[in-house]
């Protein structure tokens, strides 16, 4: 199981830019990852697997919010505010 946390950590990777994919992909990375940690099996590839799992969760989320903020039609108006200066 610690490869496997490994692995999803590494598909963490390149998953964090599209967040429908990524937020899945880093929380089984890290409940795999913790599961391993608690079993003591191979504790460096499970911590890699909790620790990337994490960071590139926190990304996709900020990837999700700006995501959402650049959709909305009040960031839009905010931007045409701006193009008079």
């Amino acid at each position: 199981m610690a490869i496997a946390s490994f692995v999803l950590a590494i598909c963490c990777i390149l998953a964090w830019v599209i967040p429908f994919i990524g937020v899945p992909v880093c929380l089984a990375s890290i409940v795999v990852g913790g599961i391993t940690l608690a079993k003591k099996r191979n504790p460096i590839a499970g911590f890699l697997g909790v620790f990337l799992g994490a960071i590139f969760l926190i990304l996709s989320l900020i990837n999700a919010v700006l995501g959402w903020i650049m959709w909305s039609p009040e960031f839009w108006k905010w931007m045409e505010f701006w193009e008079g200066f």
